[in-house]
């Protein structure tokens, strides 16, 4: 999957990783190889990215709608309005490292 399909689960992350293993992540995402794609499988796909971290991990969620002042929006029935499903991570950090590469 395409990282730029993905959204963050948080609105800020730190510029570096909490181990130390990888530095920051300007750094980290410049060291992300991109390889082309000449294996004829999914022809969608010009470049994979090979990064040096383990893959991340995503889910497929609705998330609640809120309105401008941070509130959730309620349907007819005083339930929470549900957005778009979309693809979603909790491995902030290195999902920003894999956007930048393949911009």
């Amino acid at each position: 999957i395409c990282p730029l399909a993905i959204r963050f689960s948080q609105p800020h992350i730190r510029p570096d990783f909490k181990d130390g293993s990888h530095g920051d992540v300007d750094d980290t995402a410049r060291g992300i190889a991109a390889i082309p794609n000449d294996s004829g499988e999914m022809p969608e796909y010009h470049f994979f990215l090979k990064p040096q971290f383990p893959a991340i991990e995503i889910v497929r969620w609705r998330p609640k709608v809120k309105d401008a002042d941070g509130n959730f929006e309620l349907d007819e029935n005083g339930e929470p309005k549900l957005g778009r499903e979309c693809w979603f991570t909790l491995d902030n950090r290195r999902l920003y490292c894999l956007q930048k590469a393949a911009m």
